[in-house]
């Protein structure tokens, strides 16, 4: 069920599996760096609101292209926050657009190997994956 639609993203919420879906669309290709980060702050204002264990940011279908400004903005701001709301898991579904996909894999990687955070954080290419991951933790390293 979408609890809300927004021009960027839209939001769900598994209440039985206590997880939170940002799903980002096609319409972001003239997505600037602080409409993203709006969009993350929403993100952030989802999960106090919610409270999920597990968070899916799907950005299968999105164009934007995270900057390395935004990359360091989110390791900045938005991880800590995240681990501080206990966030347990964060599956993230990368782009199929080259550009999006790499700066995405980019910012997820320097979350997964900081030594600061003790969230687990992966990439997938599906959401099936991704789940798959989230509940039965298939895909160990």
């Amino acid at each position: 069920m979408t609890l809300l639609e927004k021009t960027y993203q839209s939001t769900d919420f598994n209440i039985k599996k206590s997880t939170l879906t940002e799903t980002w669309n096609r319409r972001t290709a003239d997505m600037t760096d602080d409409i993203f980060r709006d969009s993350m702050q929403q993100v952030i204002e989802h999960v106090k609101l919610y409270h999920p264990r597990y968070l899916i940011l799907d950005f299968k279908r999105s164009s934007y292209t995270v900057s390395i400004a935004s990359q360091a903005w989110l390791m900045e701001k938005t991880a800590p926050r995240l681990e501080n709301l206990e966030v347990e898991k964060i599956a993230v579904i990368r782009p199929h657009r080259f550009l999006p996909k790499v700066s995405t894999e980019q910012w997820v990687d320097d979350l997964r190997y900081h030594p600061d955070f003790h969230m687990q954080t992966l990439c997938f290419d599906t959401q099936s994956a991704a789940i798959a991951w989230l509940y039965h933790d298939i895909f160990k390293e």
